[in-house]
């Protein structure tokens, strides 16, 4: 297993919709159902996990930080700060709520994009109320995003396991990225002190 290996990753998404829920939820292996009691975030909640993952056929221990950042609009004035240094972000949203595609596309422009992180390392995870939830009936995701894997998940549902594989995916997606930009990056300092 190679050096500890650090990710940082964002979480985003309008008020309410579960993204310390989720953020719990992807860090804790034992919990099987999260607990639904609404605690508004202040700002930002930095949470750390550490796991070992697959980067070019060599196991890495990699930290990763999540950064489970407020929907409330009046931390607007934080984004800068905890978008810097972030490596991907997962967009969480309710697909239950219709005026949450404004809010996501919102949030996609000002954070995704600002950020450079591209759509290779940005994840979406819609949160329905309840598995039985129909979904194709009112919301849809905004033409911005169309090319971003989405996922939606019930956590009133058993078998909620796939997210965390699917997390777990993003992460080695995240650090083949990371991997291969500083690759490029060396080759060209290589390139430039060869000139």
């Amino acid at each position: 297993i190679s050096a500890m290996q650090k990710v940082k990753v964002i979480l985003i998404g309008p008020k309410q919709c579960g993204k310390s829920i989720l953020t719990n939820y992807l860090v804790d292996s034992s919990l099987e159902q999260p607990s639904g009691n609404y605690i508004p975030t202040r700002g930002c909640r930095i949470v750390e996990h550490e796991g070992v993952f697959n980067i070019h056929n060599k196991q890495a221990k990699v930290e990763i930080e999540l950064w489970d950042a407020s929907g409330d609009p009046k931390y607007e004035n934080c984004w800068p700060a905890i978008q810097y240094g972030a490596n991907g972000a997962i967009l969480v949203f309710n697909p239950n709520q219709i005026s949450h595609e404004n809010e996501i596309e919102h949030l996609y422009s000002n954070f995704i994009k600002e950020a450079d992180l591209g759509e290779r390392n940005c994840l979406l995870v819609g949160i329905k109320n309840s598995p039985a939830d129909d979904l194709s009936a009112g919301f849809r995701m905004p033409q911005l995003m169309e090319n971003i894997i989405c996922h939606t998940v019930s956590f009133s549902e058993e078998g909620n396991s796939k997210i965390r594989n699917e997390f777990h995916n993003f992460i080695e997606n995240i650090l083949r990225d990371m991997s291969e930009r500083t690759e490029m990056e060396e080759a060209r300092i290589i390139n430039i002190k060869l000139d």
